[in-house]
């Protein structure tokens, strides 16, 4: 309570300086700026007065008795300049307040569905996606298909090399993973050794050579992995038929899987170079 009420005073006090600022402003702006044009104003004025009724005109004395003889207008013409020179701030300040907070919640939204070892989606940002997908399948009758990965016994992996290894070896995978990726592609690690990439119109054949294109990138990680895929209407229309079947392929490659969690011969990356050291 006591931090709440600290960062209210604080809120309040940053606002109080922000409005007197801005007053001394629109202040220096009416007499600097507002002052001269009114001379001048009342010069030009009494110039075509004199003009219109044939009298004698000295500039001097036009520019002396401007302000001693029309206070009134003077006061007027202040007001206005310092009233529109404290609103205009106003609505700039509060535009960039509202900038400033719209970029803080977006940094913050964006955080929030990020991973924090790989800086890929999250599975926050997974479930996001796949409704994205799926309506936009719906809407614009588009295929789509979600190709799910999963590292081959990654605990026992974790158990051998440490947790330091695990996590180097993951953010290995999925550097690879992005690279392999088409820019149009969403990549998600929504599990701690899962991952999911969201192929848009790409169907089964093209996923099979997307998976073996991965497989062979893979090759040069410290661990293997295991895919499986499911397209969008083809193997289902919702969320749950789709990653049935696409887990089903998954733990089929991944009971054929062959060399699980071996260093990989000539591998030079950091996870592998100390460990064929040792």
């Amino acid at each position: 309570m006591k931090q709440l009420s600290h960062r209210k005073t604080k809120s309040g006090d940053s606002n109080k300086q922000t409005i007197t600022k801005d007053v001394l402003i629109a202040l220096g702006w009416a007499f600097l700026v507002g002052l001269p044009l009114f001379v001048v104003h009342m010069v030009l004025f009494d110039f075509e007065h004199s003009q219109h009724m044939d009298e004698s005109y000295s500039f001097i004395q036009s520019i002396i008795s401007s302000v001693p003889d029309h206070l009134i207008s003077l006061s007027l013409w202040l007001s206005a300049i310092f009233i529109a020179t404290f609103a205009i701030r106003r609505i700039f300040q509060q535009k960039i307040i509202l900038a400033q907070v719209q970029a803080k919640l977006t940094i913050s939204q964006t955080q929030a569905l990020s991973d924090g070892l790989t800086g890929v989606w999250n599975r926050a940002g997974f479930d996001q996606l796949f409704e994205m997908n799926i309506k936009r399948g719906q809407e614009q009758n588009r295929n789509f298909s979600i190709i799910l990965g999963d590292i081959d016994v990654l605990k026992e992996y974790n158990d051998t090399h440490g947790h330091p290894a695990a996590d180097e070896a993951l953010k290995v995978v999925t550097k690879i993973l992005s690279e392999q990726c088409r820019a149009i592609d969403e990549l998600a690690r929504y599990g701690g050794d899962e991952f999911a990439i969201f192929c848009i119109d790409i169907d089964q054949s093209g996923t099979e050579i997307i998976i073996a294109r991965l497989c062979d990138a893979l090759k040069q990680a410290p661990v293997s992995m295991s895919f499986g895929a499911a397209t969008f209407p083809i193997d289902g229309e919702d969320r749950n038929t789709l990653l049935e079947k696409a887990d089903i392929r998954l733990y089929t490659a991944k009971s054929k899987a062959h060399s699980l969690n071996k260093v990989i011969e000539n591998c030079v990356c950091e996870v592998c170079r100390p460990k064929s050291a040792l």
